[in-house]
């Protein structure tokens, strides 16, 4: 084991470079992902994440260069071992784009240009393997977008709760590379003491690769996505407007192309003591405004909390529900949206219809009017539900050849057979 001035330790596994492999219960299961980043998980190196000398804040990292097309993250997977403690400790992964090798300020990238990527940040308890061996952890993501990183040039950066962490180093980029200009026995990212060791440059001799696993998606994924916002009354005045919003990260538009997004269903979880006295609004990132439901479900309907859906594929008219209990969805009323909203029934329209190639990235909002006084509620939680259009069409038939019985000849273990191709046929078109 060597110790070197500014803190950080480099050791040699103790007990062999044998990997105890920690199965993840929760990664993806998804058999189109990629592989854009790794590296050869052979060295008998690691290096301590966040000695005590350098105080709980520090993180241990590299930059790495991205391999591929596919951009949405799903999990990360690192190589750690622990040599005197087999302690559960808490591992905070972060990640950077633009930033610089060197710096001397606390941040976690020096004094650079570093910006932390939106959602890239994840805490997870870890529960060591066998103390002188290697076992791996797995970070797993939803989904990630790095679709933005230009250069496919990022900074990966971990922070342990304690000391005795050790990241495997000293590995070869075996998907991906290095950085440009980056020799190979470089600098590694070490960053966030105040105390000691300002700066983020660290050479220790080596190969300056942490060992790292990247698997990432070309698609985004499907996005269900619910309102942070506490219960907020509804009412009970005339007049009263409640605002209720979603922010989705995710970018992409409405639309019928492959990568494009289709609104499977707006969900509201609410009550009020008159359901008609609500005019329900529902407003795109981009302002557009639809009504989904304006002065319906009579003096009833929402007397006990309810979830009213709305899809385009319901074959129920909101305009209809004029008491009791909502069924199970209805479709977009449309119509007026300025409260309070006159008499009479909106024509029905469809979601995906209205805010076709409209960007499903930003603020989604559910405006709640309350045009009565006298009676009041709450609603409880606002929900938007997206698939991600990954296959235009049906898939097609496959028809294979019937089974073929061959007699072979006395005396050999073979035969020679010859059968039709498979085909596949459209089950749209037939062709």
């Amino acid at each position: 084991m060597v110790t070197h001035a500014q803190q950080e330790t480099l050791a040699s596994i103790p007990y062999g470079n044998s990997t105890v492999k920690t199965i993840s219960t929760t990664g993806p299961q998804n058999m189109a992902l990629s592989t854009i980043y790794d590296t050869s998980h052979t060295s008998g190196n690691g290096v301590e994440i966040t000695p005590v000398a350098n105080g709980p804040a520090v993180s241990m990292g590299d930059a790495i260069v991205l391999a591929g097309t596919a951009r949405f993250v799903k999990s990360i997977t690192i190589d750690l071992f622990n040599i005197a403690s087999a302690a559960p400790f808490d591992l905070t992964i972060s990640m950077y784009t633009d930033c610089t090798a060197a710096g001397t300020a606390a941040g976690p990238c020096g004094n650079g240009a570093g910006v932390l990527i939106p959602g890239s940040v994840l805490t997870q308890t870890v529960t060591p393997g066998p103390l002188g061996f290697f076992y791996q952890h797995t970070f797993n993501y939803t989904s990630l977008n790095l679709s933005s990183e230009v250069d496919n040039t990022i900074t990966v950066m971990i922070n342990a709760s304690r000391s005795d962490v050790f990241w495997r180093y000293g590995d070869t980029v075996t998907v991906g590379a290095q950085p440009a200009g980056e020799p190979a026995l470089s600098v590694s990212t070490r960053c966030g003491s105040a105390a000691n060791n300002n700066g983020c440059a660290r050479n220790f001799g080596i190969q300056n690769n942490f060992t790292m696993t990247i698997v990432a998606d070309s698609n985004q994924g499907n996005i269900t996505q619910c309102s942070i916002d506490p219960p907020l009354p509804l009412g009970p005045g005339s007049g009263v407007t409640t605002l209720t919003t979603i922010n989705v990260a995710q970018t992409g538009v409405i639309g019928t192309n492959t990568g494009n997004y289709v609104i499977d269903e707006i969900v509201a979880d609410l009550q009020h003591t008159w359901a008609s006295d609500l005019e329900i609004v529902l407003i795109s990132p981009s302002g557009t405004q639809v009504a989904l439901s304006t002065d319906n479900g009579g003096s009833t309907g929402l007397d006990v909390q309810s979830i009213l859906r709305f899809r385009d594929d319901s074959a129920n008219s909101v305009s209809a529900w004029t008491g009791g209990a909502p069924l199970a969805n209805y479709r977009a009323e449309g119509g007026a949206t300025a409260h309070p909203v006159g008499a009479g029934a909106g024509p029905g329209v469809d979601l995906n219809t209205v805010l076709v190639g409209q960007s499903v990235n930003g603020i989604w909002t559910l405006r709640l009017y309350d045009d009565a006084g006298g009676d009041g509620g709450t609603i409880f939680d606002f929900c938007i539900n997206l698939t991600e259009i990954t296959q235009i069409g049906a898939v097609p038939n496959i028809v294979c050849p019937l089974d073929i019985v061959i007699n072979n000849e006395t005396g050999t273990c073979g035969a020679q057979v010859f059968f039709n191709n498979a085909t596949a046929i459209d089950p749209e078109d037939g062709l």
